[in-house]
Formats: structure tokens, C-alpha cells, sequence
């Protein structure tokens, strides 16, 4: 079954880079939907099954670090990728405290490296473990710099 991708971010521009890429007609990740904001997004996973939130750190209101918290709360098998302008620790611990799978930086978010994110989450999910999925990621880490 195809994973289902909510995108929270308050910049329609970064809504829709996301959402025009070409991973979304291949069939392994469907894109559930979008949401501007935190309450936008709670409203949404509670009518929709979700399976990732990808979500900016820096969004008015409650912000990315609140979201996470609250998803990791209310609905604790959901994973999360946030995203950021900012390559901030203080955000990036939070964040990963509340159980995110990654912090991207935006300038470094690529259709390819998104794919790749969204294989690992989907491997995670499916039970395997820790160490069998870092060994994963540093056999395709390999491939993609070689």
C-alpha cells in the first residue's frame, strides 16, 4: 500500500514545489494533502489517514515544533519530515525529540533525496529494524556518492 504524504507549510511556493514533483504519479506515495498551519493539519489528520508530515519549522502561530509534538502525541505512528530555511540546533533537537525521522534543509531538498527519505520511512514502517535500516541507508548513501 502506497504511503499517504500530508505537506504543512505556510509559503504556497514550497507547497507546490513539493507537490508538482514526479514522485507523486509513480504509485509508491500518494499525496494525501496540504494544510497552511498547525490547526489546519490536525484538522486534517483527523479525517484522513496519513502515513508522513512533511512540515516547515517555521510557520506562524504554532509553529513546526509544536506540530511535532502534537503529532507525536495524538497520533504517534505518524512519521514526520520537517523542513527549514534555518539550520537551527535548537529546532533540529526538538524536533527529533518529539520523534521526526529528519530535519532537511530546503535549499538541500531535492525530488531524488525526498524519494529516498520517504524509501526509508517506508521500510521503517514496515517493521524492520534500526540496524537493518541504517545498514540500508549507508548501502544506498554509497551508491549515490559512487
Amino acid at each position: 500500500m502506497p504511503l499517504s504524504v500530508l505537506i504543512v507549510d505556510d509559503e504556497n511556493v514550497f507547497r507546490n514545489y513539493i507537490s508538482q514533483m514526479e514522485l507523486w504519479q509513480k504509485g509508491s506515495f500518494i499525496l494525501a494533502g496540504e494544510a497552511r498551519g498547525t490547526e489546519e493539519a490536525m484538522k486534517f489528520l483527523a479525517r484522513n489517514r496519513t502515513d508522513v508530515v512533511i512540515f516547515d519549522v517555521s510557520m506562524p502561530g504554532k509553529n513546526g515544533v509544536v506540530l511535532s509534538d502534537m503529532i507525536e502525541k495524538k497520533y504517534p505512528g505518524i512519521a514526520m519530515i520537517a523542513v527549514s530555511s534555518y539550520d537551527d540546533y535548537d529546532y533540529v533537537r526538538e524536533i527529533l525529540k518529539n520523534g521526526a525521522y529528519d530535519y532537511i534543509l530546503k535549499s538541500r531538498l531535492s525530488e531524488e533525496f525526498l524519494v529516498l527519505t520517504l524509501k526509508n520511512i517506508a521500510t521503517r514502517l514496515k517493521g524492520r529494524s534500526s540496524w537493518e535500516i541504517k545498514a540500508e541507508l549507508r548501502r544506498q548513501t554509497r551508491e549515490w556518492i559512487f
